[in-house]
């Protein structure tokens, strides 16, 4: 049975310590299933807060995608290019709703004296009429991935809440720190590309992306088929991990994150 109307959202925020002078492309992906007889999309829009933290404070840049797929059962999949705020007329049979968010990575050359940060997220308002559509298939094989290279790994999510991820380098520091949140239907999935190599002054700093926060137990986080603790323990070990404990994120990322706007809740 369809269940009316609700809203789809994502948020992700990375933050780096004063070393790190290069980031890759992020890419983040939620989707949730439908079963309504016609859906409209009302609107789905992006928001962006990024900066290099200086003295005099932090410099914004707005540069997000975002994109929204309907996938069908008995025909291709439908491609919005977004933002937009204008509701889409009636659709027919979609069983299944994707939201994607794209941000192009970046460098400072400044490296040791800045640091940097960024927040993205998307929403999306679905409406559905009552009706009872089969949920097809899905095959992420249709979607780009923009940030496919050798430095990004990617998780798949099931559930709602917040993850927060650390960036181990091979000493047991953490380079760098993101948290994940996905929420607004009860179906909601997500996958989501973290950084495991990033770049400073002496060239490239291999990491491994560790979970060290859920806001729900019942969320499932997989990386290539293994359980994400699976995944780190093997990660450690390839990048020759041998500490027991990790050492938190700088300080500093929190100067950064004071000064960049928050996204207000729009459910």
């Amino acid at each position: 049975m369809a269940v009316g109307s609700f809203m789809m959202q994502m948020e992700t925020a990375q933050e780096f310590d004063r070393n790190i002078s290069e980031v890759p492309a992020l890419f983040f992906l939620t989707w949730a299933k439908l079963d309504g007889d016609q859906t409209v999309i009302r609107e789905f829009t992006a928001q962006k807060a990024s900066g290099i933290f200086f003295v005099q404070g932090v410099d914004l840049s707005d540069n997000a995608f975002v994109r929204l797929y309907l996938v069908f059962s008995d025909r291709p999949i439908l491609v919005l290019q977004g933002p937009s705020s204008t509701p889409s007329p009636p659709i027919v049979g979609a069983g299944m709703v994707l939201l994607e968010l794209v941000d192009p990575g970046y460098s400072t050359d400044k490296p040791k004296k800045a640091s940097s940060a960024r927040r993205l997220g998307a929403h999306a308002y679905v409406d559905e009429s009552p009706g009872s559509i089969q949920t097809p298939d899905l095959d992420l094989g249709f979607i780009p991935r923009y940030s496919v290279q050798a430095n990004t790994v990617e998780f798949v999510v099931e559930g709602e809440g917040q993850i927060t991820f650390d960036l181990v380098d091979s000493s047991g520091s953490a380079r760098g720190q993101q948290s994940v949140v996905v929420s607004g239907h009860s179906s909601s999935s997500a996958l989501i590309h973290i950084p495991d190599t990033l770049g400073d002054a002496d060239g490239n700093v291999i990491v491994a992306p560790c979970v060290i926060n859920k806001s729900k137990s019942i969320q499932s986080i997989r990386c290539g088929g293994d359980d994400h603790n699976d995944y780190s323990r093997k990660r450690r070990d390839q990048i020759g991990c041998r500490a027991e404990k990790i050492e938190s994120t700088p300080s500093e990322k929190q100067r950064i994150f004071g000064q960049l706007p928050s996204f207000e809740k729009t459910h």
